[in-house]
């Protein structure tokens, strides 16, 4: 395994090509990780991020810098997945005692349709130097492992957050829930920070109406962040409301935000 050693020779390249504009900000063990935005575009210099490892500690500090694929199920699980539609250079290095070490990733893919969803991934690998270490001799042990949301956005894109469908449910412990399903039908990410449900009728089994006026559903996990990409859905789960008659739900989502 190759570690590139950290030199501050281009750290204030990075930081003038960058001023002016808010760095995202992370604390790495051993490290402080910035970048100043977290989305690639398709032409020019918008294709490359620009980041920036401190070693805040006393000590030499070894990460690698990778990129992942991320998709995200109905539940709000998140795979991760190796991708070769980044150059990362250098992708594992070494930096110094009070060091900065400047880290360029730059996207290589094919023009999307829609916004791509990606990780960025810091791990750090903890080693032992001693008198070897000049010869390139270097004991290495997997270290923590720090992970920061990425998008390559095409110009134009737009989320489209709609109700996919609604249910009365009994779950396990025998109480009924309201079970909600979104999806993004747009072109790009939306992070939900609230949204309501509108009920606006309630059907028994002869499909006869049990609902007088439409009512608003609202729950604190609705205003809770969740992530939902382009094409994605998510599912939520919260008691039925008491003030509704049990049945098959119909409504709208309203007042996404």
């Amino acid at each position: 395994m190759l570690f590139l050693c950290a030199n501050t020779t281009r750290r204030w390249f990075v930081l003038l090509i960058c001023s002016g504009v808010l760095f995202f900000a992370f604390p790495v063990y051993g490290f402080q990780l910035e970048f100043p935005k977290d989305t690639f575009g398709l032409e020019g210099s918008a294709k490359t991020l620009h980041a920036i490892l401190s070693n805040k500690e006393d000590s030499i500090q070894a990460v690698e810098i990778a990129m992942k694929t991320r998709t995200l199920d109905m539940y709000g699980n998140e795979t991760l997945e190796d991708t070769d539609d980044f150059d990362i250079y250098p992708s594992q290095v070494l930096v110094a005692p009070g060091e900065d070490a400047d880290v360029v990733i730059v996207w290589k893919g094919a023009a999307p349709d829609r916004e791509l969803t990606y990780r960025l991934e810091a791990k750090e690998v903890p080693f032992q130097a001693s008198s070897e270490f000049r010869t390139g001799a270097i004991q290495l042990t997997v270290g923590r492992r720090y992970l920061y949301a990425a998008y390559v956005t095409p110009p134009g894109v737009r989320p489209s957050i709609r109700l996919d469908s609604m249910r009365r449910e009994t779950n396990d412990k025998g109480a009924d829930e309201l079970v909600v399903v979104l999806t993004n039908a747009g072109t790009a990410h939306q992070i939900l920070k609230r949204f309501d449900i509108s009920i606006e009728k309630i059907l028994n089994d002869s499909q006869a109406s049990l609902l007088v006026s439409p009512q608003t559903v609202s729950d604190p996990i609705f205003q809770s962040r969740f992530n939902i990409f382009p094409g994605g859905v998510r599912e939520f789960r919260i008691p039925w409301p008491e003030n509704l008659p049990k049945g098959t739900p119909y409504g709208v989502v309203s007042n996404v935000k």
